[in-house]
């Protein structure tokens, strides 16, 4: 559809902070979990959106690559208390604000770090001396927050629609001689904090996930009886066929239209449902392809094992998201729909269910259309927390009449 550049995907952002303190030692704090939730109608509007999505994945498969499962200790507790949170706000549009945990709860029970132990001649001026001090006490405590945030959008994009960030802090007290690690604290950026939607908005976009969600289950039913290579197809097609590439979102183009205009646009530029909803005016970036692609293999009944996966990386040094999709046949294919769009490289079937005879995992895949070598690398956090057979494609491309292992 005109598209002429390669997609960006606008990744969420996850920050690590620090809040200073050098009150007296005697202060206490709650040794249970304290959730704030804000119940500003606009959260529980945007709560029933996510419902509405949901009620449509009745028959999600077990998702291609759980990373959650690759953490351990602090990590995967931290992991498990931020999954069952931020699900609850998905499934109650209850908007969490704040989380602040004990350290026990994540399995760390030292709380108190002399200045011999941390091999400094004062707590003090070490804590001075980091513009972070996160990247110092994080490896102390084998805290690998980054992990844990790129484990979470990866293993539940559809929850995380009402979050922007999510910031980890360690509120400290400190002196010369000691460190104490009064409580972690975990915030949630929201997409309407600042800007709040007028009514006749908010009925706007109900109306369009109502359609969007019809529109894609007719999509599903009109090419169930297909074999599997031709139902992904037809979705790919179908994909490209409903939606433009979203230059204002991606900051190519300058946005025109007024200030709540973009604050519906940066909120759901992302969402797959925006693919299904039949206004040619509301498009995504490359996020929302793979994403709308992997929604459609989500709710579908293959004949054999058909699992998708959205992934992230870059493309020839640009930011990208496609997807990887595991075939009857046992092997790993790439299928970038973003690319596969009208007036793109790969128009038509060129990236669709391809393999690679040139690269890994690590140095990533290069696959050649026309003259052009394309060259895709998976980020670097994803490559440490799963396993890497699940990312490694068929040395060659994917045919309706490739072997069924």
């Amino acid at each position: 559809m005109g598209k002429r550049i390669l997609a960006l995907i606008l990744a969420g952002l996850l920050m690590c902070g620090v809040a200073f303190c050098e009150n007296d030692w005697s202060e206490e704090w709650a040794s249970s979990v304290v959730v704030d939730v804000d119940w500003d109608n606009i959260y529980l509007f945007e709560g029933y959106i996510e419902q509405t999505l949901n009620e449509h994945l009745n028959n999600v498969h077990t998702p291609h690559i759980t990373l959650g499962e690759s953490l351990s200790g602090a990590d995967l507790a931290l992991y498990e208390i931020l999954r069952d949170t931020i699900s609850r706000v998905a499934s109650t549009g209850h908007f969490v604000k704040s989380i602040t945990l004990p350290y026990e709860v994540l399995g760390l029970t030292k709380s108190t770090y002399t200045a011999q132990e941390l091999g400094v001649s004062s707590v003090k001026s070490w804590v001075h001396s980091h513009k972070h001090i996160s990247d110092a006490i994080n490896p102390m405590l084998g805290l690998e927050t980054e992990k844990v945030g790129f484990a979470l959008e990866y293993d539940m994009p559809y929850d995380l629609y009402w979050t922007t960030f999510i910031r980890f802090e360690h509120d400290i007290q400190f002196s010369s001689k000691e460190l104490y690690l009064k409580q972690f604290k975990i915030e949630f950026g929201n997409k309407f904090a600042e800007h709040t939607l007028s009514e006749k908005t908010c009925e706007t976009i109900i109306d369009e996930v109502h359609n969007a969600m019809e529109n894609a289950d007719a999509i599903v039913k009109a090419h169930a009886k297909e074999s599997d290579y031709d139902k992904l197809r037809s979705y790919e097609e179908t994909i490209c066929d409903m939606v433009s590439y979203n230059y204002e979102l991606a900051g190519v183009q300058r946005f025109h239209g007024t200030r709540e205009e973009y604050e519906v646009e940066s909120a759901f530029g992302q969402e797959y449902f925006w693919v299904f909803d039949g206004d040619a005016d509301t498009n995504v970036v490359c996020n929302g392809y793979a994403k709308a692609f992997k929604y459609l293999c989500d709710i579908s009944n293959f004949d054999g094992e058909v699992l998708c996966s959205t992934v992230s990386g870059g493309l020839e040094g640009i930011n990208h998201a496609w997807n990887v999709v595991k075939m009857p046949d046992g092997n790993n294919y790439l299928v970038d729909v973003t690319n596969c769009d009208d007036g793109l490289i790969g128009e038509g079937d060129r990236l669709f269910l391809r393999g690679s005879t040139n690269g890994d995992v690590f140095t990533g895949y290069t696959i050649p259309v026309n003259s052009r070598a394309m060259r895709y690398r998976y980020d670097e956090i994803l490559l440490s927390l799963v396993d890497l057979d699940m990312l490694a494609l068929a040395t060659q491309d994917y045919t309706p009449d490739s072997a069924v292992r």
